[in-house]
Protein backbone atom coordinates (compact mmCIF):
# COMPACT_ATOMS: atom_id res chain seq x y z
CA UNK A 1 0.00 0.00 0.00
CA UNK A 2 2.63 2.49 1.00
CA UNK A 3 4.63 1.61 -2.22
CA UNK A 4 1.73 2.13 -4.44
CA UNK A 5 1.21 5.49 -2.33
CA UNK A 6 4.80 6.37 -2.84
CA UNK A 7 4.57 5.51 -6.60
CA UNK A 8 1.36 7.82 -7.35
CA UNK A 9 3.04 10.86 -5.69
CA UNK A 10 5.90 10.22 -7.72
CA UNK A 11 3.79 10.57 -10.59
CA UNK A 12 2.16 13.67 -9.90
CA UNK A 13 5.62 15.18 -8.24
CA UNK A 14 6.78 14.49 -12.03
CA UNK A 15 3.83 15.90 -13.83
CA UNK A 16 4.30 19.67 -14.68
CA UNK A 17 1.55 22.14 -15.83
CA UNK A 18 1.94 23.65 -19.01
CA UNK A 19 1.40 27.62 -17.78
CA UNK A 20 3.67 27.01 -14.85
CA UNK A 21 6.23 24.44 -15.71
CA UNK A 22 6.06 23.92 -12.08
CA UNK A 23 6.28 19.80 -10.48
CA UNK A 24 2.86 19.53 -8.70
CA UNK A 25 2.72 17.85 -5.31
CA UNK A 26 -0.39 15.85 -3.63
CA UNK A 27 -2.63 19.00 -2.55
CA UNK A 28 -0.65 21.74 -4.43
CA UNK A 29 -2.50 24.59 -6.79
CA UNK A 30 -2.00 25.14 -9.64
CA UNK A 31 -3.71 27.36 -12.72
CA UNK A 32 -6.79 26.41 -14.22
CA UNK A 33 -5.92 26.31 -17.80
CA UNK A 34 -4.05 23.20 -17.17
CA UNK A 35 -7.24 21.98 -15.85
CA UNK A 36 -9.27 23.31 -18.84
CA UNK A 37 -6.41 21.34 -22.12
CA UNK A 38 -7.01 18.23 -19.83
CA UNK A 39 -10.41 18.39 -20.04
CA UNK A 40 -10.51 19.21 -23.54
CA UNK A 41 -8.53 16.03 -24.59
CA UNK A 42 -10.68 13.81 -22.27
CA UNK A 43 -14.38 14.20 -23.18
CA UNK A 44 -15.91 11.04 -24.31
CA UNK A 45 -18.62 10.54 -26.15
CA UNK A 46 -20.31 6.88 -26.09
CA UNK A 47 -22.69 5.21 -28.50
CA UNK A 48 -24.74 2.22 -27.32
CA UNK A 49 -26.62 0.14 -30.46
CA UNK A 50 -27.25 -3.44 -31.25
CA UNK A 51 -24.85 -4.01 -34.86
CA UNK A 52 -27.49 -6.47 -36.12
CA UNK A 53 -31.10 -4.26 -35.83
CA UNK A 54 -32.66 -1.36 -37.42
CA UNK A 55 -31.58 1.14 -35.79
CA UNK A 56 -27.81 0.01 -36.91
CA UNK A 57 -27.97 2.26 -39.99
CA UNK A 58 -29.21 5.52 -38.26
CA UNK A 59 -25.96 5.42 -35.80
CA UNK A 60 -23.52 5.00 -38.66
CA UNK A 61 -25.20 8.10 -40.56
CA UNK A 62 -24.98 10.09 -37.25
CA UNK A 63 -21.01 8.66 -36.56
CA UNK A 64 -19.95 9.65 -40.45
CA UNK A 65 -21.32 13.21 -39.78
CA UNK A 66 -19.62 13.75 -36.91
CA UNK A 67 -16.78 12.52 -38.08
CA UNK A 68 -16.95 14.76 -41.31
CA UNK A 69 -18.13 18.07 -39.79
CA UNK A 70 -16.13 17.75 -35.98
CA UNK A 71 -13.12 15.83 -37.05
CA UNK A 72 -11.30 16.33 -33.40
CA UNK A 73 -14.53 14.40 -32.09
CA UNK A 74 -13.93 10.57 -31.77
CA UNK A 75 -17.27 8.71 -30.33
CA UNK A 76 -16.57 5.51 -28.98
CA UNK A 77 -19.20 2.69 -30.28
CA UNK A 78 -19.82 0.03 -28.70
CA UNK A 79 -22.61 -3.29 -29.60
CA UNK A 80 -24.96 -3.75 -26.46
CA UNK A 81 -24.02 -7.77 -26.85
CA UNK A 82 -20.87 -7.46 -26.20
CA UNK A 83 -19.70 -8.19 -22.75
CA UNK A 84 -18.66 -4.65 -22.56
CA UNK A 85 -21.39 -3.07 -23.75
CA UNK A 86 -23.34 -5.18 -21.74
CA UNK A 87 -21.39 -3.64 -18.73
CA UNK A 88 -21.15 -0.24 -19.53
CA UNK A 89 -25.30 -0.41 -20.66
CA UNK A 90 -26.20 -1.63 -17.14
CA UNK A 91 -23.96 1.16 -15.16
CA UNK A 92 -25.25 3.75 -16.75
CA UNK A 93 -28.86 2.46 -16.77
CA UNK A 94 -29.48 2.57 -20.49
CA UNK A 95 -32.78 0.63 -21.20
CA UNK A 96 -33.39 2.02 -24.92
CA UNK A 97 -31.46 1.94 -27.69
CA UNK A 98 -29.08 3.44 -29.28
CA UNK A 99 -28.01 5.89 -26.37
CA UNK A 100 -25.81 8.13 -26.77
CA UNK A 101 -23.89 8.87 -23.35
CA UNK A 102 -21.53 12.27 -22.48
CA UNK A 103 -18.91 11.78 -19.94
CA UNK A 104 -16.29 13.93 -18.28
CA UNK A 105 -12.82 13.08 -18.34
CA UNK A 106 -14.02 12.24 -14.32
CA UNK A 107 -16.27 9.63 -15.93
CA UNK A 108 -19.54 11.59 -14.43
CA UNK A 109 -22.09 11.94 -17.00
CA UNK A 110 -23.21 15.02 -18.49
CA UNK A 111 -25.55 14.11 -20.57
CA UNK A 112 -27.51 11.23 -22.13
CA UNK A 113 -29.83 10.40 -24.89
CA UNK A 114 -31.68 7.09 -25.48
CA UNK A 115 -33.82 5.57 -28.34
CA UNK A 116 -35.10 6.94 -31.63
CA UNK A 117 -34.69 9.68 -32.90
CA UNK A 118 -30.71 10.49 -32.38
CA UNK A 119 -30.36 13.77 -31.09
CA UNK A 120 -28.91 16.56 -33.52
CA UNK A 121 -25.38 16.42 -33.95
CA UNK A 122 -24.78 20.31 -33.15
CA UNK A 123 -26.84 19.31 -29.75
CA UNK A 124 -24.12 16.70 -29.08
CA UNK A 125 -21.16 19.00 -30.00
CA UNK A 126 -22.11 21.87 -28.00
CA UNK A 127 -23.12 19.56 -25.29
CA UNK A 128 -19.83 18.58 -25.43
CA UNK A 129 -18.46 21.90 -25.72
CA UNK A 130 -20.60 23.31 -22.75
CA UNK A 131 -19.65 20.73 -20.36
CA UNK A 132 -15.53 21.30 -21.31
CA UNK A 133 -16.32 25.34 -20.41
CA UNK A 134 -18.09 24.68 -17.27
CA UNK A 135 -15.84 22.33 -15.69
CA UNK A 136 -13.17 24.70 -15.08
Amino acid sequence: MFAQLAAQQQAVASYETKTTKRPLTIGAFFDSSSILSYNTLHMRLTILYRDSSEHARSVTDFIEMMRRRYPDKKPELIDIDTRVGAAEASLHGVVQYPALIVTSFEGRVLQQWEGLPLPLLDEVAAMMLESQGAAV
